[in-house]
């Protein structure tokens, strides 16, 4: 576990922060493990190539490392192009009389199961539901979430707050 750890904590923390669903990362990992020594071992001791095991060792130590960098990546852009229509659900429900808390409810419950900004929404709008205030919940999730689009509509959402009024 300390060798896995050590070279994919970070890229954890950051799949974690953007919701992405987490599989036993640890059990992942062990067969990880057992894969390079198999790499390694496997053309070595069946063919008697050591450098082709070598080599074959390299590419799956840094595989996983890629696979993650990928899916984060590609998780961080379905946020990015879905914020636009969550935030026209926003707008609407806000020009439709709904306060700012019911809108980000209404917009949680009519994206698309599929889409990243229910998930996000729905969690802005279960931690305002449990206590905490709408700004201290989307400044926890812009925090988290650090994508410069969503810092942008968190902004817009906290100044609406501030100071009232509808959001254009």
């Amino acid at each position: 576990d300390w060798f896995t750890a050590r070279f994919l904590d970070s890229q954890f923390a950051r799949a974690k922060a953007l919701e992405l669903p987490e599989p036993s990362y640890r059990q992942v990992l062990r067969w990880w493990l057992f894969a390079i020594i198999a790499a390694v071992l496997g053309p070595w001791l069946l063919l008697g190539m050591l450098p082709i095991g070598i080599a074959a060792g390299i590419v799956v130590f840094f595989l996983p490392g890629q696979v993650l960098r990928f899916v984060i990546r590609r998780r961080e852009q379905r946020l990015r192009d879905s914020l636009s229509a969550a935030a026209n659900r926003v707008r609407d429900a806000n020009r439709a009389s709904l306060n700012l808390a019911q809108a980000l409810r209404y917009a949680a419950e009519r994206s698309p199961a599929s889409c990243p900004m229910r998930d996000v929404l729905g969690r802005i709008v279960a931690e305002n539901r449990n206590g905490a205030t709408l700004e201290e919940a989307l400044r926890r999730t812009r925090d988290r979430l650090n994508l410069e689009p969503f810092t942008l509509f968190a902004s817009a959402l906290q100044g609406c707050l501030l100071r009232g009024g509808d959001l254009q």
